[in-house]
């Protein structure tokens, strides 16, 4: 996918930790939009429906058609490209 430079699970794999590149090609559109205006230690959830996430396709085995995903986003650092 090209979004993940590294992941972990965390909380007896309930939570999983990653970095990733904040950018249109490495990222669905709903958790773009809603990480606009975020700051290192902003915490926020964002809903996002599906036709701006996985739509009508999901991901086979991993996330259903049409699903609604709750994300929880946590902003720890921010790297300088």
């Amino acid at each position: 996918m090209g979004l993940v430079d590294r992941a972990r699970l965390e909380d007896e794999g309930a939570t999983l930790v990653t970095t990733l590149r904040v950018g249109r090609e490495s990222m669905f559109a709903g958790l773009l939009y809603g990480l606009e205006g975020m700051r290192v230690g902003g915490r926020r959830r964002i809903r996002v429906a599906p036709h701006l996430a996985y739509g009508e396709a999901g991901v086979p085995g991993v996330i259903p058609p049409n699903a609604l995903l709750t994300v929880e986003v946590e902003i720890v650092s921010q790297r300088a490209h």
